[in-house]
């Protein structure tokens, strides 16, 4: 029987984490992280992402897979391997400087080796290859609230920390949001939301949230399970949420921006 691939679609901070975190824990799975983020890809391994992603890809993902895998998957963002990787929803002044050093390294390194038609060009192998291969399975992951998602990324971009363990100490980190900032994000999410069901529209396609994968981890392993074609497994993870205070107390400018936003379509966002 083949071994089943799949993706981890979304964008940051919607549970990508945890849901990786959840699916390493059973002995049919393998998943890896973000394979084709720009910003994470080992040095020594960047050329070969970029010339020949779909050779990088397989190689990745097939490296010394035991028998005991029957499906195989990775993470990837909407804006992982195309040009949108380059306009971050985050100003990236106002991110952790070594953060900062990193996009500027990236984008050098970038600039100095590919014209912008020929990284066009590499990016589009990816996706296409991903979109025609009709036997790839698709979770595609969401948070419903998009305001709690550009909080999150926000905050991470600040501190450069992306993950928090149950074991570890939390911290809130204040923030103040932009209108535009805010408007700008909600209809990048929702165009991406759009674009990238219609891509996929003829892939299996598992549709999963945020908000169940925080408070329903049993049942949203055992619906990917199910979706995958392996056997149930058990929910165990050393993750937590990163930004537990609420969203009131984090936004400076909270109440400012509730009523912006009150005759809004966004406005419930302002009501959690």
């Amino acid at each position: 029987m083949p071994i089943q691939r799949f993706i981890i679609l979304g964008t940051a901070r919607t549970g990508s984490n945890l849901l990786i975190s959840l699916l390493s824990g059973h002995q049919e799975i393998r998943v890896l992280g973000e394979l084709f983020n720009l910003d994470t890809i080992p040095p020594d391994a960047l050329p070969q992402a970029l010339d020949t992603p779909v050779t990088y890809m397989e190689q990745q993902l097939f490296r010394n897979l035991s028998d005991s895998k029957k499906a195989v998957g990775f993470k990837i963002f909407y804006d992982h391997f195309t040009p949108d990787y380059f306009k971050k929803p985050v100003d990236p002044q106002e991110a952790d400087e070594q953060l900062r050093k990193r996009f500027q390294n990236i984008e050098q390194y970038i600039s100095t080796h590919y014209t912008a038609e020929e990284l066009e060009t590499r990016f589009s192998q990816l996706w296409e290859h991903l979109v025609a291969d009709k036997q790839l399975k698709v979770i595609h992951l969401k948070r419903n609230n998009k305001l709690d998602t550009l909080v999150s990324l926000k905050t991470a971009f600040v501190t450069n920390q992306w993950m928090a363990y149950k074991a570890g100490h939390t911290m809130t980190t204040k923030l103040e949001l932009g209108e535009e900032e805010c408007a700008q994000y909600f209809n990048r999410l929702e165009a991406y939301e759009k674009q990238y069901a219609q891509m996929f529209a003829a892939h299996d396609i598992l549709e999963l949230s945020y908000e169940d994968l925080a408070t329903e981890q049993d049942a949203v392993l055992q619906r990917v399970c199910q979706f995958l074609d392996i056997s149930p497994g058990k929910a165990s993870t050393i993750l937590k949420k990163q930004v537990t205070a609420p969203i009131r107390d984090v936004v400076q400018n909270y109440r400012a921006l509730a009523t912006a936003f009150r005759d809004t379509r966004w406005a419930h966002y302002f009501n959690a």
